[in-house]
């Protein structure tokens, strides 16, 4: 039997462990990373995605494992320069092995349950980083677009100010162009018509009545002429 389990060497300040137990560690933490995984990954056996990401874990894993060989003591001995698969390849039913420790295995537990609610609450904060990100963005998005339809509703105001003060500054350019003198002449013209035509209408008017009483007196003296000689030939 080797020494108790995971004990201190002090003139190698290495942990001391036997194949089994090592093998034992490994083939926990192997399944609690598949356990992991089958959340994830789809449950057909047979899925070539499934076990390509399986044999990474795995590769991984042994790569770790092959490195932690320089800090420990297996069965007594340094193993650093040994296949860890042939150092994992240990009888399970060999009676010569220790049984595994069970401090080291509530150990592992302990260590896989911390690591599991730090998983969980890293999520959590994601979730919660993402989720305040995501309102700070709709409202910026809200903000700026509030600003630009602002800014939008000014250029509008400022153009059609501007198209005002262009048909002002239009009819103004136009009127400038207006003979004034010319315009004060021909309206004097008129008046002066209108005031002869004034002066003369009373004439005509009075010419005009003259001839009417001609032409009564005309057709009066033109009757009486007929009727006298229609009196005669009787």
């Amino acid at each position: 039997m080797s020494t108790s389990t995971l004990d201190i060497q002090n003139d190698y300040e290495k942990i001391a462990i036997t194949r089994k137990e090592l093998k034992t560690l490994y083939n926990n933490i192997l399944k609690s990373m598949v356990l992991k995984l089958n959340l994830h990954l789809p449950t057909t056996h047979n899925d070539p995605i499934k076990n390509e990401v399986y044999s990474k874990v795995e590769t991984c894993l042994l790569n770790s494992f092959q490195n932690l060989l320089c800090s420990l003591l297996v069965d007594g001995e340094d193993r650093r320069n040994e296949p860890i698969r042939e150092l994992l390849s240990v009888n399970d039913k060999d009676d010569e092995v220790e049984p595994f420790d069970v401090e080291l295995d509530n150990e592992l537990r302990t260590i896989l349950t911390e690591y599991d609610d730090v998983t969980v609450e890293l999520s959590e904060l994601k979730r919660s980083l993402s989720k305040g990100i995501s309102e700070k963005y709709q409202n910026s998005v809200v903000r700026i677009d509030d600003e630009v339809t602002r800014i939008i509703r000014l250029i509008d105001e400022n153009v059609g100010q501007r198209e005002k003060e262009g048909v002002i500054d239009d009819a103004l350019a136009k009127l400038g162009d207006v003979d004034i003198d010319r315009m004060n002449e021909e309206y004097f013209k008129y008046l002066q018509t209108v005031n002869q035509l004034s002066e003369e209408v009373p004439l005509l008017r009075r010419d005009v009545g003259a001839y009417s009483k001609s032409v009564d007196f005309l057709k009066e003296r033109e009757m009486k002429l007929q009727s006298d000689g229609q009196n005669r030939h009787r």
